[in-house]
């Protein structure tokens, strides 16, 4: 097993390094196509450039293998994106080990620790006096935990040194330099969560709104699937539908879960939207909107009544489903066809009601 020396990562914190305020530093033995979408990195989506400032928000700097092949794994990312979320690490160490160093200074310095899909271990470097387990690979950290309660040690190269001791691999400043640039797809985990009093479903249809609020969470989830499903049924065809039709699926049996490939397609909805929406905006001289562009609309929200299926609260999956729906289907009939959202309301209410009969 590797022992490096924390003075080795230094240049982690150095003042040309975008990393030496925030920072998080992923380390997998592995890099599976699984790890990937843990870290909601699509490989189709590399951003030319190369690093001289600081890495922007949702973005990450990848370095080392890209399945199918195999070797390893190294990601660099602003502290408070993927590796910091729960379950994500776990994710990437798939059938082997994974570990994530992640700093703010004036914070928090924590080291986590994945074996076979299960984190076994996690530590915040400003809390001296934690002690790993004293065998096999955590009970080769205690040295360096040791480190952390002395005054002249780098909180970021010794935690950098620890994430790289457990999974066995290297670290330089190379990878940081010459990795190639992704854009960092938004995960269910991004999305804010909801209340009554704060949807924005209460503007537009408020009784809905108090009704939805007051349904147990199996009826909140039914409500999300059935909006979705059914903003789906009227968007008619269009070349990522069936994808979107997974998700759904996907997403009622395990809520909280969501590819980088349905993110992509839905990332892809959102940017054609709002490219037509601004041209529209800034060369319509006023004039309604055109077909194609209501199209797009209506597609744009269809696709969020989707991505909110499988939102880890309930209500926030139900109302914010319920909300994008309306939307969706309010840009069909500004297109012409009539009586969409008030199928859709009244479908939404006979669910809830269903549930307050059973």
């Amino acid at each position: 097993m590797l022992k490096p020396d924390p003075e080795d990562f230094l240049w982690l914190g150095g003042d040309d390094s975008p990393l030496r305020n925030y920072g998080c530093v992923t380390i997998a033995e592995f890099a599976t196509e699984e790890a990937y979408l843990a870290l909601g990195i699509d490989t189709d989506l590399e951003m030319p450039g190369r690093i001289e400032s600081d890495i922007e928000p949702n973005t990450a700097v990848v370095a080392g293998s890209r399945p199918p092949s195999v070797g390893p794994l190294i990601v660099f990312e602003p502290n408070g994106q993927q590796a910091t979320r729960g379950g994500v690490l776990a994710r990437v160490s798939g059938r082997g080990r994974a570990a994530s160093a992640c700093w703010d200074p004036d914070d928090s310095v924590t080291v986590e620790l994945a074996q076979s899909g299960e984190v076994v271990a996690s530590y915040d470097l400003l809390e001296p006096g934690r002690t790993p387990a004293r065998d096999g690979a955590l009970g080769s950290l205690a040295p360096y935990l040791a480190l952390a309660t002395t005054d002249d040690v780098d909180l970021r190269a010794l935690a950098a040194a620890m994430i790289v001791c457990y999974v066995g691999t290297s670290l330089t400043s190379t990878d940081l330099r010459q990795g190639a640039w992704f854009e960092v797809l938004p995960t269910l985990s991004d999305l804010p969560s909801e209340t009554v009093e704060h949807s924005p479903l209460r503007d537009i249809a408020p009784d809905l709104a108090l009704s939805i609020g007051r349904c147990g969470e199996e009826q909140q989830r039914r409500v999300a699937e059935t909006v979705a499903r059914l903003a789906l049924e009227r968007a008619g065809v269009f070349p990522s539908r069936e994808v979107l039709s997974a998700a759904i699926d996907r997403a009622v049996a395990a809520p909280g879960d969501v590819s980088a490939t349905v993110a992509t397609t839905i990332a892809e909805i959102y940017r054609a939207a709002s490219e037509a929406e601004e041209a529209w905006m800034y060369g319509s001289d006023g004039a309604p909107q055109d077909a194609e562009t209501l199209d797009l609309m209506q597609l744009r929200w269809m696709a969020t009544a989707v991505e909110y299926v499988g939102h880890p609260d309930p209500a926030t999956a139900a109302l914010h489903g319920v909300y994008a729906a309306t939307l969706s289907l309010l840009n069909a009939e500004q297109a012409g066809r009539t009586g969409l959202v008030e199928e859709l309301h009244a479908a939404v209410y006979a669910l809830v009601e269903s549930g307050r009969s059973a």
